[in-house]
């Protein structure tokens, strides 16, 4: 594909849209070229126009990362198709293997996305005793693995196909079947590969010994004028010259003639075709600066990262272009950093060439993924200052801003923006730079005009405003936020700037009804948040009833709530009803999990404050009858206020003396007995009551401040208790004991 720019120059159109379609393709601006192409197809064009576009669009796939990522995409739902037919398989496959070779050569590492989508739908297909299916079955197998550098596995396939279709009798004399001679050609050139990859002298003599074997079971079925004929005459020249180098000699038939030397052009060709195994055998031994490169290119090609890189360093820079080819093998490698070298190099040599432009951008991007953000200004710099193509040298000035707002270099990120025509994405770069700056209103100079313009991104340019204004505290901000909330109701931050506003309305309080369009928003647009609960309720907060409560009503409509949600909306809310709704709905099963435990006591509270003591009171039985009992004293405390509000005051006793079997402190002491004493008291027990009072009150009168009132309800009621019985003695120790409090 290398050379696909100066083709597209070459063919003449008579079409100026198709003109103007090359140019932008040359420029290196795929997304304009892409959507260009797409029209052009949709319309009526020649069938050699159509070739050419539909070469370009093939190119586009691999330099658009989001056209790479759409493609993979495609093929895995493409594999995945259930009701394909034969033909189907085969076609999908085809076109799959073709652009993953592609996508290989270019050093796009998605090509094994492609492969692996290859193999799921061949792995479908059948032949049904068709030889032709067979052997398009058995082709496009083999390409698959060799794409992946496998030559051994497809073999099997080739051989087990030759013995069911073209059994020996066929396979007699002159006339041997063309598929027959398909697949003999097929698993010579499998050896050739094993036998290149393969560091094993003896391994490779057996290799190439066996590809020499099928080659030649093929030669006396060819004629000379075959066009299959010479290349079948240099492969085996090839393995005669290699294993003549390994001590072995292969005698060749008289007709064909060992070349003594390899042309150039020769090699080019055998390039182009993919024949980079070939290459690697015939140029091997020759030390010529014009082959080198180009056995370098084929070594890279075939997977032979290091060799290749320890032989190009050496290499003048004669054709830079090759260049091109060996960065993008090591890029499919994975080599990135060694790729970045190989197009640096290129570029500097080669700096006017159609493919300067996209070896330029690939190489700034693979600094930039590599966090060499100055070596990437560098070389987009480099190249703006090269090219001719202004559209060219502006998007390269454009991108070094980029590198040099990434590095927080912000005047010369600024400077850079400056020099270049003004358009949304600059204006919007410029404004983060000056933001980043603290020149809070310079970014809002260079953003505010944006909004004008409804082909920007206004959504993203709100965003950049609203953080300036929040900064400044200006007044603008609110006006900013509702725009944002109105026109980009479903921005996923939207929530977020929501929160925003509240506390700018907090800060500079609005009209109430403000509020209850902020809590309607979020009760519209983002009910199922945890966050938009949040900020209805401190919405409902500021409102009076009933707005307050019907805005609240609206969290009605979730689907759900989890436990915590729940115990941090019942803390904002102050209607005990309310509390006990949501609870009702949304908390009614029972989980030992100390959340859904909380809510349970909370509503048993609730209850019990709602005089709903059945209902509270099997709450709290159901949290007691746990293995480990979730705050047992609370609600062993509760229980005891539950109960002596259904006036059962036996049980309420015996809770209360479970509670002082307990480890408790001298305060929950306290109100243990005053509970157990009150209950005596309750059922006319008042000389018990005074008892069990006594052991929980200071003889002193020495107490702190916050049990002081506990003291003192305890001293009241045994002050009560001693009127009732005439216990004048009772009475005056509790009065002195008050007085002294």
């Amino acid at each position: 594909m290398k050379y696909l720019v100066l083709l597209l120059f070459t063919f003449s159109l008579a079409a100026v849209d198709l003109q103007t379609v090359e140019q932008l393709f040359a420029a290196g601006e795929f997304a304009k070229c892409g959507k260009a192409v797409d029209e052009l197809l949709n319309g009526k064009v020649s069938e050699k126009q159509r070739t050419k576009l539909l070469a370009m669009q093939e190119y586009l796939l691999g330099a658009d990362p989001e056209k790479i990522a759409e493609t993979v995409k495609q093929a895995r739902e493409t594999a995945r198709h259930p009701n394909w037919l034969t033909a189907d398989l085969l076609g999908h496959s085809t076109l799959l293997i073709r652009r993953a070779e592609d996508w290989k050569a270019r050093g796009i590492p998605e090509y094994q996305e492609l492969s692996d989508a290859a193999w799921e739908l061949l792995k479908r297909v059948k032949d049904d005793g068709d030889s032709e299916t067979a052997l398009k079955i058995v082709f496009l197998h083999t390409r698959n693995y060799n794409l992946n550098g496998e030559y051994s596995e497809p073999l099997k396939l080739i051989l087990e196909t030759l013995r069911l279709y073209y059994p020996a009798k066929k396979m007699q004399g002159r006339n041997m079947p063309d598929g027959a001679i398909q697949l003999l050609l097929l698993a010579g050139d499998q050896y050739v590969g094993s036998g290149v990859r393969s560091h094993d002298e003896s391994e490779k003599l057996n290799n190439f010994s066996r590809a020499a074997k099928y080659f030649l079971r093929v030669v006396n079925t060819l004629s000379p004028t075959d066009p299959r004929f010479q290349a079948l005459s240099n492969r085996l020249h090839y393995c005669h010259e290699t294993l003549r180098l390994l001590g072995y000699q292969l005698k060749l038939p008289s007709t064909l003639k060992p070349q003594s030397a390899m042309k150039t052009a020769m090699i080019d060709e055998m390039l182009q075709h993919r024949r980079f195994h070939d290459v690697v055998l015939a140029l091997e031994n020759n030390v010529v600066p014009t082959m080198r490169i180009r056995y370098v290119v084929a070594l890279s090609a075939c997977g032979e990262l290091d060799k290749a890189w320890s032989i190009v360093q050496e290499l003048p820079l004669e054709e830079p272009a090759f260049l091109l080819d060996v960065a993008r093998n090591f890029l499919s490698g994975g080599k990135k950093a060694e790729a970045a070298t190989l197009l640096r190099q290129f570029l500097d040599a080669a700096p006017d060439s159609p493919d300067a432009v996209v070896a330029g951008q690939q190489c700034a991007q693979l600094l930039i993924e590599q966090d060499k953000q100055q070596e990437a200004a560098e070389c987009l710099l480099k190249l703006a200052s090269a090219t001719a193509n202004i559209r060219v040298a502006e998007q390269a000035r454009f991108s070094a801003a980029r590198c040099f707002y990434q590095m927080q270099n912000y005047e010369k990120c600024l400077a850079l923006i400056d020099i270049l025509p003004p358009d949304s994405e600059r204006s919007i770069l410029a404004g983060q730079a000056e933001m980043c700056r603290k020149n809070y209103s310079g970014a809002i100079q260079r953003l505010e005009p944006l909004l004008a313009n409804k082909d920007t991104n206004r959504a993203n340019v709100l965003k950049l405003l609203i953080r300036c204004e929040l900064e400044n505290d200006s007044v603008e901000t609110a006006d900013y936020i509702e725009m944002l909330l109105r026109d980009y109701s479903d921005d996923p931050e939207g929530l977020e700037y929501a929160m925003h506003l509240f506390d700018f309305y907090q800060k500079h309080p609005p009209e109430t009804k403000k509020f209850q369009s902020l809590g309607d928003w979020a009760a519209k647009k983002h009910l199922e948040s945890s966050q938009a609960v949040t900020l209805i309720a401190k919405c409902a907060e500021k409102l009076t009833e009933p707005q307050s409560k019907i805005l609240l009503k609206t969290l009605f409509l979730r689907s759900n709530f989890t436990d915590s949600e729940l115990l941090a909306l019942f803390a904002r809310l102050d209607d005990r009803k309310l509390k006990l709704e949501f609870g009702v709905k949304y908390a009614s099963e029972f989980n030992n999990h100390p959340e859904r435990c909380a809510l349970f006591l909370t509503l048993a509270q609730l209850e019990y404050e709602e005089k709903k003591y059945r209902e509270a009171l099997k709450r709290c039985e159901i949290l007691l009858a746990q293995e480990e009992v979730w705050q047992y004293k609370e609600v062993k405390i509760l229980q005891a206020e539950i109960l002596s509000g259904l006036q059962l005051h036996e049980e309420t006793r015996k809770c209360c003396q479970e509670l002082l079997m307990t480890k408790l402190s001298a305060p929950e002491k306290r109100l243990i007995v005053l509970k157990l004493a009150q209950s005596w008291a309750k059922s006319k027990e008042y000389g018990k009551s005074i008892a069990v009072a006594w052991t929980a009150v200071p003889l002193d009168g020495k107490t702190t401040s916050a049990e002081a009132p506990l003291v003192k309800e305890l001293l009241q009621l045994i002050i009560h208790n001693a009127e009732v019985l005439n216990s004048k003695t009772d009475k005056d120790d509790a009065l002195e004991i008050l007085n002294s409090l």
